[in-house]
């Protein structure tokens, strides 16, 4: 009876510490926006990381979020993502990135970009999109689990990863 006590206790202090472990990863990727002001449109932009520490040195970010306030005051969100795949597709198109609860987002006529990943024997495939507030909070209330652009799987999606969008996510939903 007390080890069937001490395991009711012991679980939520341990989903607790690993929530805290994970709110330190969210809080930190907030800080991690940088914002910009073109002095030729007048605009202002907020962005989250192009650029990670990866294997081999820095590896470029599989999603990325962006926010774009106009000098009218219109804001726009950007979604952005990428994949590699070994083999060369020119009129692929669609996406679908799955959150670990169910939800989906999608949008099957989207034109997927191609490109020569310099150095390597892959080719970089992106899609640049714009986000709703609502798909916007999706980012920064769900984890990420997959995505696919066209048939290439944008992975992995470590769990770091996963916490670090949804920080970037919150810190954008507080920019105006």
């Amino acid at each position: 009876m007390k080890k069937i006590l001490m395991l009711f206790i012991a679980i939520p202090i341990l989903s607790f510490a690993q929530d805290k472990k994970e709110m330190k990863v969210i809080t930190k990727a907030m800080r991690d926006i940088t914002s910009e002001v073109d002095k030729y449109e007048g605009s202002k932009s907020w962005d989250s990381p192009f650029y990670g520490k990866g294997i081999a040195g820095t590896t470029p970010k599989r999603v990325r979020l962006m926010k774009v306030k106009k000098k009218d005051g219109s804001i726009t969100t950007y979604m952005s993502l990428l994949a590699f795949g070994s083999t060369l597709n020119i009129d692929g198109t669609g996406f679908v990135l799955l959150f670990q609860d169910g939800t989906r987002l999608e949008n099957k006529e989207i034109k997927v970009d191609y490109k020569s990943d310099t150095g390597t024997a892959y080719w970089k495939y992106s899609i640049f999109t714009r986000l709703t507030d609502e798909e916007l909070e999706m980012f920064a209330t769900k984890k990420i689990d997959s995505y696919k652009l066209y048939i290439y799987e944008g992975k992995p999606i470590t769990k770091k990863s996963t916490l670090q969008v949804m920080g970037y996510a919150k810190a954008l939903m507080t920019v105006k």
